[in-house]
């Protein structure tokens, strides 16, 4: 028995020795992944804070064109009208400033056109608001536009044109 402790010893001490390196192996591997992890979570907090960034400015520069922001409670927004995707002398564009101004509510439309957007800034009557004097526009006037959003003082819009519309009713 004497012959046979030395080997199993040594077999044993080798079994050990394999586990501890299988054991530090297999924790390796484990901070690996949970640095991989780390990375990963890291870059996902950075594009979360870059889309809340550009979130905010986009509604900043909304407000500034609508003209909410950096407005006393006394003085109000002028309402106005945002169109997308057209032309200042389009044929349906003025024949909704026509529509507009024939509103009893409606004062005076002015028209603005700047990087493609169309603005019709709308001097209403002392109780008016802007949708109501939406609503009054009869729909031979707004068929060519889509709402996109409205509010108290504005009403965004994008221009469909009567090709688009015959290939969006095909569908």
């Amino acid at each position: 028995m004497r012959k046979l402790f030395p080997p199993l010893l040594v077999i044993a001490i080798a079994m050990t020795a394999f586990n501890s390196n299988a054991q530090v192996k297999a924790v390796n591997q484990a901070s690996q992944k949970v640095a991989e992890t780390n990375a990963s979570i890291s870059n996902a907090t950075n594009t979360v804070a870059t889309t809340a960034s550009t979130v905010k400015t986009t509604v900043s520069t909304l407000k500034d064109l609508v003209g909410v922001k950096n407005k006393s409670k006394a003085e109000k927004a002028t309402p106005s009208i945002f169109i997308a995707g057209i032309k200042s002398d389009n044929a349906s564009l003025l024949a909704l400033q026509k529509a507009l101004e024939g509103t009893d509510d409606v004062k005076k439309v002015s028209k603005a056109y700047k990087d493609g957007i169309v603005t019709l800034t709308i001097e209403l009557g002392k109780k008016a608001s802007l949708s109501s004097v939406w609503d009054k526009v009869s729909t031979a006037f707004t068929t060519n536009f889509e709402l996109a959003e409205m509010d108290d003082n504005s009403i965004v819009l994008a221009y469909t044109a009567p090709e688009q519309q015959k290939a969006l009713s095909k569908q």
